[in-house]
């Protein structure tokens, strides 16, 4: 599992399901333009679009390509292009919109638990409950750890269509 440039796309999408299997209440991202080091490139910038690894802040040393940039800068050419006018923000990565999917996947999580503990407080123990309960715990062909898990989206995709019909079936729909 990792954040890098390197790493699978679906590693993105995981940390979302692992935060919600394991209860982490947050995730800290660092940096999402992390887009140069002074200490490498003293005298000019470093350029994120051709140089994708990320030097640690001190005199030497990396921390893996992409790591702190998830979000790069509209200027492809930092040291050479100083007359184009810049007025558009930061273009996000593909990584970026995969933790974002992720994200949305995590909020299906959370809506189905708040579903399911609203029918339970109101003495309602249905098919819609006890399946929405059990779709709750993510299963082994998902996840069994934070380095054994599936790397076929689709399974993802086809559990987040259950979880949304769950989340119907509970009145969800608003």
């Amino acid at each position: 599992m990792g954040e890098f440039i390197d790493r699978p796309g679906i590693d993105m999408l995981m940390w979302m399901w692992q935060t919600w299997k394991y209860g982490v209440q947050g995730n800290l991202i660092w940096s999402v333009n992390y887009w140069t080091s002074p200490p490498q490139f003293p005298t000019k910038v470093q350029n994120p679009w051709k140089d994708p690894m990320s030097y640690v802040a001190g005199p030497s040393g990396e921390w893996g390509n992409g790591d702190g940039r998830y979000l790069y800068p509209p200027n492809r050419h930092p040291n050479t292009d100083k007359s184009t006018a810049y007025v558009e923000g930061p273009v996000p990565s593909i990584r970026w919109e995969l933790l974002g999917e992720g994200v949305e996947q995590w909020q299906y999580f959370h809506l189905l638990q708040q579903l399911v503990d609203r029918a339970r407080a109101a003495g309602i123990h249905s098919r819609a409950e006890q399946n929405g309960s059990s779709l709750l715990t993510i299963p082994a062909s998902i996840c069994t750890s934070m380095t054994d898990y599936t790397h076929d989206a689709s399974l993802l995709l086809a559990y987040r269509r259950r979880i949304a019909r769950a989340i119907e079936a509970l009145g969800g729909t608003h």
